[in-house]
C-alpha cells in the first residue's frame, strides 16, 4: 500500500510542471508607460483615459489585423515595436473628447490549405478626460 502511494505522489509530481506550461502563442507585453491595456474582450465597451496617457490594445494573435483607426482626433493610433505583427498598437489619449477605435481581423492560413472565409469586427469607445477629471 506504502509503495502505491509513493507511486501514485511521484506521478503527481512529474505532471505537475507539465500543468502549469503555457503556449506562448499571446505572448505579447504591454507597451511601457501605457498602464491600461485593451484586448478583444473589452469589445463594444467605454474606457476612460486621462489626456496625455495612452493604452496598449492587444487583439486576439489567432488573427490578422488592419491597423485601428480612431474616428476623432482625441485618440491617436501608433504602431509598436513587437514581435508580434498586426496585433498589438498604441492608443494616445491627445485630448479630451471621444473616438470610436475600429479594426478588423481575418484568419492567418497557410498557402494552399483550406481558409475559412471570415471577417471579425472589433470597436471600442475611448472617453478622453482632462488632466483634472473634466
Amino acid at each position: 500500500m506504502k509503495r502505491l502511494a509513493l507511486a501514485i505522489a511521484c506521478f503527481a509530481a512529474m505532471l505537475t510542471p507539465l500543468a502549469l506550461v503555457q503556449p506562448a502563442a499571446a505572448a505579447t507585453t504591454p507597451i511601457a508607460g501605457c498602464p491600461t491595456t485593451i484586448t478583444n474582450a473589452d469589445e463594444a465597451t467605454t474606457i476612460m483615459l486621462t489626456q496625455g496617457t495612452c493604452a496598449t490594445l492587444q487583439l486576439d494573435p489567432q488573427l490578422s489585423w488592419s491597423t485601428p483607426r480612431s474616428s476623432s482626433s482625441a485618440v491617436s493610433v501608433f504602431d509598436t515595436e513587437t514581435f508580434a505583427p498586426d496585433q498589438q498598437w498604441g492608443l494616445r489619449a491627445d485630448h479630451g473628447g471621444d473616438a470610436t477605435i475600429t479594426a478588423t481581423g481575418h484568419p492567418v492560413c497557410d498557402p494552399g490549405r483550406p481558409c475559412p472565409m471570415y471577417v471579425v469586427a472589433f470597436s471600442v469607445h475611448i472617453h478622453v478626460v482632462g488632466p483634472y477629471g473634466r
